[in-house]
């Protein structure tokens, strides 16, 4: 994924894009680091460089753990969001463990199974579900995806 953030704008800006995005499921906490340094979400961007990796930690019991780089400076015109996504990664294509075809939810009673709309009937009988989303907190939790607003319909490009 990549995004850009104005420089005076604060780490807390991206920990509310990246929570909308990709993580928020049950309001954990999260934390921002370099190596063992760890940074106040209060902190401006511009107390980074170019080439600096941030370690951005999401709910610190099933932890989610995402690898943040400062690719570049680039200039932007003024926006009502702090943060812009520019690019984001196809969801992972899954197929149900029953039928074959394109899976939308995940989970059941040996939690690694995934299952489409028409077989996730039987399977909520007997397991728990969870939609499949386009996030790395995808089955953790009770992550749903429900705050993200950039959700990708892959049935919408499919042939």
């Amino acid at each position: 994924m990549f995004f850009t953030v104005p420089l005076e704008a604060r780490l807390e800006a991206v920990d509310k894009f990246l929570r909308q995005i990709w993580c928020e499921c049950c309001g954990h906490l999260s934390a921002f680091r370099i190596d063992r340094n760890e940074f106040s979400k209060s902190r401006q961007l511009s107390v980074l460089a170019v080439g600096d990796k941030l370690i951005y930690e999401y709910d610190f019991g099933s932890t989610t753990e995402i690898m943040l780089t400062i690719v570049s400076e680039i200039s932007r015109p003024k926006q009502r969001q702090k943060v812009r996504l520019l690019a984001r990664n196809e969801p992972l294509l899954h197929v149900c463990n029953t039928c074959g075809v394109p899976a939308t939810h995940m989970g059941g009673p040996w939690d690694n199974e995934f299952f489409c709309d028409k077989c996730v009937k039987k399977a909520e009988e007997e397991g728990y579900l969870l939609p499949i989303v386009n996030s790395p907190r995808s089955g953790e939790c009770g992550y749903g995806g429900e705050e993200d607003k950039w959700t990708f319909d892959r049935q919408s490009f499919l042939v």
